[in-house]
């Protein structure tokens, strides 16, 4: 499978990795993908949030649920490796609600979510394995799968207890990212045919022009 193709990542880090600037960039991407802190509200879910930096002292930096709920944050997948992320409370009048199911309602195709307190070090192998079996083409939840068999290959000790790797589940479509956004060739066809059409008008109307002067004359 041919795989040369060209993807946009953008990555915000430290104090940039504010709520405001998630809120003003996290519109319609392939994939949005939070590392961030997160806390789950039992009581009330709908105040689940997630944690983010500050840039100002006075800055908002958490994003409640019932806030992801109101935005835009269409993706083919959403990924959410804070803590508890995919925790479901339920809610009279409304079910079970999470972080997890508040992306989903916003926009996002799939989930990638947490059901408890997980391990940075393995759940990060996991991801970085799960990201290089979706560049080869595969399905979300085969290339969760595979991420997390390569990581039990290597795995020593307690860390090869479902704690460190089981809590990573995939919620909604798991159907494969398509990472060419579009074929750069046919554009360059078009122009070259238009411009193709273009000198053939220009070449045909100077010889008509030619042809009614000699005329004239």
């Amino acid at each position: 499978m041919n795989r040369n193709f060209f993807y946009k990542i953008i990555v915000f880090l430290n104090e940039k990795a504010s709520k405001q600037v998630f809120t003003n960039s996290a519109k319609e991407h392939k994939i949005i993908h939070i590392g961030t802190h997160a806390e789950s509200d039992n009581v009330s879910p709908e105040f689940s949030r997630l944690i983010f930096a500050k840039n100002t002292e006075d800055e908002n930096n958490l994003l409640y649920t019932f806030e992801i709920y109101n935005q835009n944050l269409a993706s083919n997948l959403a990924i959410l490796t804070a803590c508890e992320t995919g925790k479901p409370t339920f809610q009279p009048g409304e079910g079970m609600i999470s972080l997890a199911h508040a992306f989903n309602y916003a926009g996002s195709e799939s989930i990638l979510t947490s059901l408890w307190k997980i391990d940075e070090k393995s759940s990060a192998k996991i991801i970085e394995n799960f990201y290089g079996h979706l560049k080869m083409g595969l399905p979300k939840d085969e290339a969760l799968q595979k991420a997390k068999l390569d990581y039990l290959s290597t795995a020593e000790g307690r860390t090869l207890s479902p704690e460190y790797w089981a809590g990573l589940v995939l919620i909604g479509d798991a159907s494969p990212i398509d990472f060419q956004p579009f074929n750069l060739w046919w554009i360059w066809a078009l122009l070259f045919v238009i411009v193709l059409f273009a000198l053939f008008f220009f070449v045909k109307n100077r010889i008509a022009s030619k042809r009614r002067l000699r005329t004239s004359k």
